[in-house]
């Protein structure tokens, strides 16, 4: 008897290390959240700032800026609809490990919705839960959330049953070449019209937003801020509540009002919170800052980053970090490209192109994500019709994700791209970074050599050369 018990309880233990060590397989691949955690997996530096929240998070917040300006490691955290509740857990899991110094918590009211949750909602908790640890910490948390009669669905083996075959053997995240992302951060590179038509054409606008008293914090909504506050201060770990602007002309009596409780709240608990909202015409934010009306697009987020990195190297002393690295960050290279050995600087000759163009010089350099960042820099630019290409062995390319195959042809993989100049429709000034306006064009890499590297510029005949580099290596 004492033999069969201990040959069930084997059993059964290994079942569970089965259950627990394959709950990885049984994720999608495809989806954003399992592409930024295997690259956080691969990244073992401490982060001096951390930054948290939802996708206003990660859409808003950019690390390459403050690591550039602040010279400390940055993560954004952000993930889609995550509720504090959840954040709190991630802060408490990564304080510690990541020798965290100072915590931007963005913070609205979707944020603090109290359970139970949609079944919308709660897919995209479980995205953030299913990269914790199993810990009873964990399981308390999963509980308080969903329930206990849910608890078995804390393993992703078990709740996705019925999609076992297809992620087994799915494909994996392909990053698109109009998003840019950077250590979390994620938004849309360029402002894209016919996705904002889409998204505003469904949305009521307001003006005159009022105050309404009968929508204060609950008790709930006050003590979830606190535990996030004091779980700050129990780690001697600064913090800062943000909260990312949504585009004006959609912000309705209650966000409006829930923004001033908050606001209010953190006031008394004398916690620094900035309201991106409040400073629409300080920051100079434009409709062309925006992805969509909650979001911000890398215009929108490099005007925030700046001036929170500054607010941050006002308000707060953080040492400079040993193991930051800044070869492949888009805002150092924009600073000092002669000083960074693999970007390629080149300066515009062509005098025609220079004045129709607006564009002053060309700056190169592999990112860390298979990519290759093309960024156009100049005072003043204007329309530019850009494509750049190189050549590519055709049996290189069944080896390569479809969407790359898509752009290659006959030997050359190529791409090209109307980069509009909105400062003609408006008060636009542009993406601007210290002083200088730039665009990125963005093409896929993943090689460690390419050969005849050529960039031309205009849509019609004639089209220009600009830049042709027959080898070009990347470390």
């Amino acid at each position: 008897m004492l033999k069969f018990s201990i040959k069930v309880v084997i059993f059964f233990t290994l079942i569970f290390l089965l259950v627990l060590g394959s709950g990885r397989l049984f994720l999608d691949k495809k989806n954003r959240q399992y592409f930024k955690n295997e690259e956080y997996d691969n990244n073992k530096e401490n982060f001096e700032i951390a930054i948290f929240g939802s996708s206003h998070a990660f859409s808003t917040y950019d690390p390459r800026i403050f690591e550039n300006e602040l010279k400390v490691n940055v993560y954004n955290y952000g993930a889609a609809t995550q509720n504090l509740i959840i954040t709190k857990a991630l802060i408490e899991n990564e304080i510690k490990k990541r020798g965290i110094k100072l915590g931007i918590v963005d913070i609205f009211s979707a944020t603090l919705s109290e359970p139970p949750f949609s079944e919308r909602e709660s897919v995209f908790q479980l995205q953030t839960m299913d990269y914790m640890n199993l810990s009873l910490d964990k399981i308390k948390l999963f509980n308080n959330v969903f329930g206990k009669d849910s608890l078995l669905s804390i393993f992703p083996i078990i709740r996705e049953h019925a999609l076992w075959k297809d992620r087994v053997f799915q494909t994996d995240y392909y990053l698109k070449n109009e998003i840019d992302y950077y250590k979390g951060f994620y938004t849309q590179i360029d402002f894209d019209k016919k996705k904002w038509i889409k998204n505003a054409d469904d949305a009521r606008e307001y003006k005159n937003q009022k105050l309404k008293e009968n929508i204060q914090l609950t008790t709930y909504q006050k003590n979830v801020i606190d535990d996030i506050i004091n779980l700050f201060k129990s780690k001697n770990t600064a913090l800062i509540f943000v909260s990312a602007p949504m585009h004006k002309k959609y912000l309705n009596d209650n966000y409006y009002t829930f923004q001033k409780r908050i606001k209010e709240y953190l006031k008394d608990k004398n916690v620094p919170f900035i309201d991106y909202n409040e400073l629409w015409d300080e920051l100079e934010f434009h409709t062309f800052d925006f992805r969509d009306i909650d979001h911000l697009n890398l215009s929108g987020a490099v005007k925030v980053s700046q001036h929170l990195s500054a607010y941050t190297k006002s308000h707060f002393k953080l040492n400079e970090s040993d193991e930051i690295v800044l070869s492949k960050n888009r805002y150092t290279i924009l600073d000092n490209p002669n000083k960074i050995a693999n970007a390629i600087q080149h300066e515009l000759v062509n005098k025609k192109v220079k004045e129709q163009t607006g564009i002053d010089k060309l700056i190169i350099y592999k990112d860390n994500y298979d990519r290759l960042e093309i960024l156009i820099v100049g005072k003043s630019l204007k329309d530019i019709s850009i494509k750049a290409s190189y050549d590519i062995q055709e049996n290189t390319k069944r080896q390569l994700a479809k969407d790359i195959q898509k752009n290659i042809n006959k030997g050359k993989y190529s791409k090209k791209e109307f980069l509009q100049n909105r400062k003609k429709l408006g008060t636009y000034k542009g993406m601007q970074y210290q002083g200088n306006e730039f665009k990125a064009f963005v093409i896929d890499c993943p090689f460690n050599e390419i050969r005849n590297f050529n960039v031309t510029i205009g849509a019609k005949s004639p089209t220009y050369e600009i830049l042709k580099i027959e080898k070009l290596k990347f470390d």
